[in-house]
Parts: C-alpha cells; sequence; structure tokens
C-alpha cells in the first residue's frame, strides 16, 4: 500500500519562486493545482520531457514558478500555517 504525503521541500520550493517538478500524487494535488502551481509527471520519460521543455522555454518556466509562488503565498506561508494552529 503506497501512502502519500506532501513534504516540506514542496513548500520551500514555491516560497523561493523555483518551479516544482512534482510525481504526480494525490497529496500535491490537493494542495496544489497541477499544471498551474507546479508541473507533475509519471514516468522518467515525462520527467525529461519536462525538463527538456521547460528549460528551453523561460517564459513558461518562470509563469508556473510565478503561479506556484502566489499560491504559496496566499495560503501556505509559515505565518499562516501558525496562525491558523494558534487559533
Amino acid at each position: 500500500q503506497t501512502y502519500w504525503q506532501t513534504k516540506g521541500r514542496v513548500y520551500e520550493i514555491l516560497a523561493s519562486r523555483s518551479m516544482l517538478l512534482e510525481y504526480k500524487n494525490p497529496a500535491t494535488s490537493k494542495y496544489l493545482s497541477p499544471g498551474q502551481d507546479y508541473i507533475e509527471f509519471s514516468s522518467a520519460s515525462e520527467l525529461d520531457d519536462a525538463i527538456q521543455y521547460f528549460s528551453n522555454n523561460e517564459e513558461a518556466r518562470t509563469l508556473v514558478a510565478t503561479r506556484g509562488y502566489i499560491t504559496y503565498t496566499e495560503r501556505y506561508t509559515a505565518f499562516k500555517f501558525w496562525s491558523a494552529i494558534c487559533n
């Protein structure tokens, strides 16, 4: 049985305004929008294709990274997390 979870590195990548490439899983897609906030892949060849495409398309890469950063700042900053816990 597989148990999926979203690791802290996902949010660290978004917070650094970098584009996230993430293996397709229900945990990450529960919190972020695939194809908008990050790029998902389900095989090594899909990962290779995504790396090739985004390496050669700075505008597309920047757009995904920016959308991911905006989603992070709107929903998942440490301040928002701890405020929710303390309230």
